[in-house]
């Protein structure tokens, strides 16, 4: 029983999954047979000068060979077919009538000054034999040239008549779409023909919701939003007069990235749309007697360039150049890239790939020090429901050509310029420490409000650092559809003299020259990865050295940061800032400075950025730097350096973290190795820095020691910076930078090493939300606790509170006063859940001596929709149990039920029959199918009771390894036999 269970739920999984992937858009339609080979008229034959009455197209004639009928058309007739069996329309009743009807074939054509129909000039030779109308057309037919008497079978009076009477064939319906009439010998002598009954456009009809999901742009609410490299459908409904063969349905695609209106004009035919151009298909006409309603398929190029557009849809006469009717798209078409498309420079192969780095709306961005980083959580809000971040990032490439716009490496390298504020763009950079005016870039954790002050037309927002241009870039990069990742880089140089390398200056009494050292290595920075052209690129929006005369940088394509190959943008300046090397140099004496010592691996000691599907860092120095190997050996909170000169073999350990309030304690190990003395000589000193290494003070701390060594002997060195000097000088930056200059007298051989520490939070500020579990518009208690670490009082402290786009508080900071020495704060806030997802609310404490310091808690906001829990958030180490409730309802009584689950999320979600299962079908929705009712998936299979309820539960196990914390799965239920019902998802979160 258990084989056969397994392998029917694995079939209902495999059913589903082809259900989902298959995408059928319809057998390819055979185009129309072309007017191209349709004979034409004796070479030879002239025009004659039958009556002609002004009027639409009406004209009387008794030439019966050549007639020019207005100004508009040419109405021409053939000689008289003299044996009826040789005529193609012999099966026609009126020929089959008479043994001898002679039968007259007419031309309606285009006049070389009009373009309204089917040119001459195509014709050719031969003779013709048939009326070819490139247009929906009626003809009102009269015998005798008073035009009292109708033409036909009928004589009850004047009146139009459609071309598919009276032995006439529809232009739609005949190929190649011949018209012609017959009638004994005289019968067409004297009538009069007229065209009426233009085509009207009854309605309009292109569904956002399923244009949108089917192209991974559905959270775009504020605008309909179309990938390039795809196509999307829409319903044109028509009237009854419209013809295929007749008329044309023409969209036109405007834009003014030029500077002036431009315009795509697409042909609606029924051959598919040739790759890499705009172009409309008819994909299925329907005919309802009163109207024809035509389903049309629209494709836009994977190279189409990315903005917004006003399209209008037109129906004409064939080859007319006025419409008969035409209608605008109700708005305007937000163009964007498509990493789903194999045909966009920016597809990006992995559905988990996409998942994270293009619909991601949350992340985690590394700060500190190696080996020390910390994780800052970010919200990018790239689908804000107001529109924000897409209307931002769209007036951003304002000034960029439609080539331009086109071009991924251009719109990327156009956002790195403008999210800074140096063009006049989003974000000022402060790196100063005073940020009265603006917002201290700590208190940022998310983009949206960033972006929302910046459209509000305030100008620039103040202020940023790395982190928050990392965070922003990446947001705008994500809306216009290019996949993107912040990453940290540890150790992170900037080089100023554009020399590819750091140099460090010291005095002859080796003092170390700080103001000299204008080169620096960042504690960390920030910046993003571009998937551009197969390949991530490094764009960073933070201001630093110019780049075409623009504060800009990249995309540089990372294999070519890693070749050290250099090239355009700024691929030299990369490579410096993750593998550059470190001099150091010494006044000798006269002032010339003399090279001394190269660090080769200081450099670009680790690169982090988020895993995929997980809040956990994923290392990539590698893909950076061929070198990822470090000096001496990391251990938990220390840094340790080795090295020998002359003889002496030292070894210098270092805190990579201190808690503030604890003095920060350096040691220096020396041994004697060799067989003669040595006297060294070390100096120590110490500054209070920014994280990118900028002096906010000289600390009143040094140390200048001459330590004598036999040989054999070893001592200990030991530099001590005392809490008490600190404390009132390194404000929100809490770095502190030391410098060691070692030389061995003997020889007059020296060594330096210039290292950071940083102090990090041990105030105990933590935050949590109870309950974990809220449906929207239902509320929960964010609980933060906070006590004072040092031994002064804080002073003006006060909790700012940032949430995430799903949830919402009243309250965006409370005031603290004065917080003594040890003293413990408890601060209850209630929260709302507005949008379904995991979001999260950051809580930054801020004060005059204390501030940047965050933490983070997160909510799970759930929809009504069949499936709820109390529990989402699991510990990966310890295991646990989510327990999940199905209610269908009593509608659904005894139906059988499956749980499936997604490792890729929930978005856009996978469509099976009649329903979209709010999940990104992988590998572990077949695990889920395949091992339900296991031991770690209980009861996700069976049916539901008389209540349309059931339980199960997701059993995670004990001890799974670290690399999934972070992570979230989701899971969903249909109802089978058929698959006729999906329910809500349930997020999973694995801590």
């Amino acid at each position: 029983m258990r084989h056969v269970r397994r392998s029917h739920l694995f079939t209902i999984a495999v059913v589903v999954a082809a259900a989902a992937i298959a995408s059928p858009r319809g057998a390819a339609q055979s185009t129309p047979a072309s007017p191209d080979g349709v004979p034409g008229a004796p070479a030879g034959a002239g025009l004659g000068t039958g009556g002609v009455t002004c009027g639409f197209v009406e004209t009387t004639w008794s030439d019966p060979d050549w007639v020019l009928a207005t100004s508009d058309y040419i109405l021409r007739s053939t000689d008289c077919v003299a044996e009826c069996e040789v005529s193609p329309f012999s099966w026609f009743d009126q020929v089959e009538a008479a043994p001898c009807y002679s039968t007259r074939f007419w031309k309606l054509e285009e006049d070389s000054t009009i373009g309204n129909a089917f040119p001459m000039s195509a014709l050719g030779v031969g003779t013709f034999d048939g009326l070819f109308v490139r247009s929906k057309v009626h003809f009102q037919l009269y015998s005798g040239v008073d035009n009292s008497q109708p033409f036909g079978p009928e004589q009850s009076g004047p009146k139009y008549v459609s071309i598919d009477h009276w032995g006439a064939v529809a232009c739609d319906s005949f190929e190649p779409g011949t018209f012609f009439v017959t009638g004994g010998p005289g019968a067409l002598a004297n009538y009069s023909i007229s065209i009426g009954d233009e085509v009207t456009i009854e309605e309009l009809d292109v569904d956002h919701d399923d244009v949108e999901k089917d192209l991974h742009a559905s959270d775009y609410d504020a605008d309909f939003v179309i990938r390039r490299g795809a196509s999307f459908e829409l319903s044109l409904v028509v009237s009854d007069a419209y013809g295929s063969g007749c008329h044309q349905v023409v969209f036109e695609a405007k834009h003014t990235f030029d500077g002036a209106e431009k315009t795509i004009t697409m042909l609606a035919g029924k051959a598919a749309v040739p790759p890499g151009i705009w172009g409309a298909r008819i994909v299925d006409e329907v005919d309802d007697g009163a109207t024809k309603t035509l389903e049309i398929e629209l494709a836009v190029p994977g190279n189409a360039s990315l903005g917004r557009y006003e399209f209008d849809v037109l129906v004409r006469q064939a080859g007319a150049l006025e419409p008969d009717d035409e209608e605008e798209f109700p708005e305007e078409v937000v163009v964007i890239a498509n990493p789903w498309s194999t045909a966009d420079q920016v597809y990006l192969e992995g559905e988990s790939r996409r998942n994270e780095y293009v619909l991601n709306e949350s992340g985690v961005m590394w700060q500190g020090n190696h080996p020390s980083a910390t994780a800052k959580s970010w919200s990018y809000a790239q689908f804000d429901s107001g529109g924000v971040a897409l209307r931002v990032a769209l007036d951003l490439l304002s000034g960029l050509s439609s080539e331009q716009r086109a071009d991924a490496v251009l719109v990327a390298r156009r956002l790195s310029a403008q999210v800074n504020s140096n063009q006049g763009g989003v974000l000022q950079g402060n790196w100063s420490g005073n940020y009265a005016g603006g917002t201290n870039p700590s208190s940022w954790s998310g983009s949206l409000p960033i972006l929302s002050a910046y459209d509000g037309g305030g100008g620039a927002v103040k202020f940023g650092q790395c982190w928050v241009f990392g965070g922003v870039l990446t947001t705008t990069l994500r809306t216009l559809g290019i996949p993107a990742r912040p990453l940290s880089n540890f150790s992170s140089a900037h080089d100023t003299g554009a020399d590819k390398t750091i140099d460090r200056y010291y005095a002859a009494d080796g003092t170390f020259l700080k103001a000299l050292s204008q080169d620096s290595i960042w504690n960390y920075h920030v910046w993003c990865d571009a998937w551009i052209d197969g390949r991530w690129n490094a764009v960073d929006a933070t201001p630093q050295e110019l780049s075409g005369g623009l504060h800009q940088l990249g995309p540089a394509p990372v294999p070519a940061v890693k070749a050290k190959s250099g090239g355009l943008y700024d691929v030299d300046f990369v490579t410096t800032e993750v593998d550059g090397d470190v001099r150091y140099l010494k006044d000798d004496g006269t002032g010339n400075y003399v090279v001394f010592n190269t660090d080769t691996k200081a450099v670009g000691l680790t690169i982090l950025t988020k895993a995929i599907g997980s809040s956990a860092a994923e290392t990539i120095t590698g893909a950076y730097k061929t070198d990822t190997s470090l000096t001496g050996d990391a251990a938990e909170g220390a840094q340790y350096v080795e090295a020998t000169v002359s003889d002496v073999a030292l070894a210098l350990a270092l805190p990579a973290v201190v808690l503030l309030g604890r003095d920060v304690p350096m040691v220096l190990e020396l041994v004697n190795s060799g067989a003669a003395p040595r006297t060294v000589h070390t100096v120590w000193s110490a500054n209070a820095v920014d994280y990118h290494g900028l002096l906010i003070s000289a600390l009143p701390a040094s140390l200048d020691h001459v330590t004598s060594l036999a040989p054999g002997e070893a001592a200990t060195v030991t530099f001590t910076i005392p809490e008490a000097v600190y404390t009132t000088v390194t404000g929100d930056t809490r770095v502190l930078e030391t410098a060691l200059l070692l030389q061995v007298q003997e020889t007059s051989e020296a060594w330096a090493h210039v290292d950071t520490t940083l102090l990090v939070d041990g105030s105990s500020l933590a935050a949590s939300m109870a309950p974990e579990v809220l449906a929207i518009a239902g509320t929960t208690t964010l609980d933060v606790s906070f006590t004072n670490p040092l031994s002064v009082p804080l002073t003006n402290a006060r909790f700012v509170f940032q949430l995430d786009a799903g949830l919402s508080t009243a309250e965006s900071e409370v005031s603290l006063g004065n917080v003594d020495p040890g003293e413990a704060v408890t601060i209850p806030v209630e929260v709302t859940g507005t949008a379904e997802g995991v979001h999260g609310a950051s809580v930054l404490l801020d004060s005059e001596e204390l501030s940047d310091v965050t933490v983070f808690a997160q909510a799970a906001v759930l929809v009504d929709g069949g499936l709820s829990a109390e529990v989402v958030f699991v510990s990966a180490a310890a295991g646990g149990t989510q327990t999940l409730h199905l209610d269908a309802g009593p509608a659904h009584a005894g139906r059988s039920y499956l749980i499936l689950g997604s490792a890729s999320g929930s978005s856009p979600g996978t469509k099976v029959g009649a329903v979209t299962v709010p999940l990104a079908f992988d590998a572990y929705t077949a695990f889920t199918a395949d091992s339900a009712n296991s031991t770690a998936l209980v009861n996700t299979h069976g049916q539901l009771d008389a209540l349309g309820q059931a339980e199960a539960q997701i059993v995670v196990p004990a001890g799974l390894p670290p690399s999934v914390a972070g992570m979230t799965l989701h899971h969903a239920y249909v109802l089978y036999g058929p698959i006729d019902f999906a329910s809500n998802t349930v997020p999973l979160v694995l801590e």
